[in-house]
């Protein structure tokens, strides 16, 4: 789909925004946004995310509890987390 696109769903990571999008099986799959960002892969199933702004890779789990790994392609650093609850 190309145009502008804004979903109803509990999808956080996609607000009204033109760009392009991508489905599979229904459910979002990538999404290159206007403003630079994006992502790949389906909500909570490893997607990873495209900083516009700030040449960042990052993943889902990054985003959400800074665990996984981001990487900082401007800068040169790769940050990783791994937490293991006890």
């Amino acid at each position: 789909m190309i145009g502008d696109w804004s979903r109803t769903d509990t999808c956080s990571s996609i607000t009204k925004k033109t760009g392009i999008y991508g489905f599979h099986k229904g459910a979002m799959s990538y999404a290159f946004k206007e403003d630079g960002t994006g992502f790949i892969g389906k909500d909570g199933k490893g997607r990873i995310f495209l900083g516009g702004d700030n040449s960042t890779i990052y993943s889902n789990n990054w985003l959400i509890r800074k665990e996984g790994m981001m990487m900082d392609l401007d800068d040169g650093f790769i940050h990783m987390s791994n937490k293991v609850a006890q």
